[in-house]
């Protein structure tokens, strides 16, 4: 079941929203099945109760009766308790002329009611009960559930629905970080997961495997980037929060690396390097995921830390800026090494320590301002394919808060043209 204020905990104490019928751990609303579909102009939304009714045998056949008489006044009552939570809940983020549009219904499921009575449950709420037993038509399982007619829906019926599914699926994710590892741990579980389930389906050599590493991992927009096959013509750059898929990216675009190279038998040197220096689980995930890779003897693979690649180049990287690093490594590998070189970059964070006004951060940190993008552009990859994937917790972002307006039109009139990356 969906337990409303254990799923919700922390969106409900974001909007420090309190729910009369789920107020802690230990008084809560359990929904069972909660179906939400966008039809047309309306969003139907069905609350499900659904209740196993023992078949007791003969002499206790009195014993069955009352135990399934019980059991549907239990889901009537709990059926109740989730609509009167699901009104609480909405009101909070749907306007009123958007809650009209929702047409609210619920059903009690129930092993059985052969043998009860009309006069221990009426007609009137047999309609809202679906026997499991008993042969239904698909009209009247649609009847019974409340969602029939599957039409369309309208823009404004679809941005309703997301609403709803953001509430419920997108609140019920958001969890309590102690650090920021956390975050990486868990990701990397749930990934873990997902592959292992779809190997037992899918070859590691066969083209379904191949698709199915796009299907499963990516969302819209990482979609997007991968499925637009920027990282096989040019060095690019990208930003997102924890949980954002910044590094599922990186191993796409890592696997369609080697899957090119290993096709045209050209050599090439690939890096693969975690640019923070405390992420020693991401660095033993990426040197796994690299132990496993179907590679030719035409491919070198080497995953690195930050420390430790400049060490091995001899470039320096304490106490300077990140767009000053990151191109003298490039510069320094395309000229050390004859063959083509990939540098993928993860948990990259960019800091200018020696900047303390907003003007002096143009092109040495990509930044958005009024809905206006200011490119990297000081970043170069010197002919090394270049994929760097930016930790958006950059202090000097702090610089670009509370501007007056005066600064914001310097900034603007001084907008960078976009570099290499």
């Amino acid at each position: 079941g969906y337990k409303v204020f254990s799923s919700l905990k922390n969106l409900l104490q974001s909007y420090q929203i309190k729910l009369s019928k789920s107020p802690n751990d230990n008084n809560q609303v359990e929904h069972d099945i909660v179906t939400i579909v966008p039809v047309e102009d309306r969003v139907k939304v069905n609350f499900t109760q659904a209740k196993s009714t023992i078949q007791l045998p003969w002499p206790h056949e009195a014993d069955r009766t009352a135990n399934i008489i019980f059991a549907c006044e239990k889901a009537f009552c709990q059926v109740n308790k989730d609509l009167e939570t699901f009104v609480d809940l909405t009101q909070h983020f749907l306007t009123k002329e958007e809650f009209e549009k929702v047409d609210l219904s619920f059903t009690v499921s129930v092993t059985s009611l052969a043998g009860i009575s009309e006069d221990d449950i009426c007609i009137s709420s047999r309609k809202y009960i679906y026997e499991e037993n008993k042969e239904h038509s698909a009209c009247k399982e649609k009847q019974i559930f409340g969602i029939n007619d599957l039409t369309i829906p309208t823009q404004n019926t679809l941005d309703i629905f997301n609403t709803l599914a953001t509430i419920y699926v997108g609140g019920a994710s958001i969890i309590e970080l102690k650090k920021n590892g956390e975050g990486y741990a868990k990701e990397k579980k749930h990934i873990h997961f997902v592959n292992e389930g779809m190997k037992k389906f899918f070859v590691e050599d066969s083209q379904e495997m191949s698709e199915m590493r796009q299907m499963i991992k990516l969302g819209p927009d990482q979609t997007n980037i991968f499925l637009s096959g920027i990282g096989l013509h040019q060095s690019y750059a990208v930003i997102a929060p924890w949980g954002g898929g910044k590094s599922m990216l990186l191993e796409l675009e890592l696997h369609r690396t080697v899957d090119v190279y290993n096709e045209s038998k050209e050599p090439v040197k690939i890096f693969l390097v975690v640019y923070a220096m405390k992420a020693t689980n991401l660095l033993n995930h990426y040197q796994t995921l690299v132990d496993d890779l179907m590679i030719k003897k035409n491919i070198q693979i080497e995953v690195m830390n930050l420390k430790e690649i400049c060490k091995q180049y001899s470039v320096k990287h304490e106490n300077r800026d990140t767009t000053s690093v990151i191109n003298d490594l490039c510069e320094t590998l395309s000229d050390k090494i004859e063959d083509k070189v990939c540098l993928f970059m993860d948990e990259v964070i960019i800091e200018n320590p020696n900047i303390t006004s907003p003007e002096n951060l143009l092109g040495k940190v990509p930044f958005v301002l009024g809905e206006e993008v200011f490119p990297w552009s000081e970043l170069d990859s010197n002919g090394v394919k270049l994929m760097a994937c930016i930790n958006p917790e950059s202090q000097d972002l702090a610089q670009l808060l509370n501007l007056d307006a005066e600064t914001v039109l310097t900034l603007k009139n001084n907008k960078p043209e976009q570099g290499q990356v």
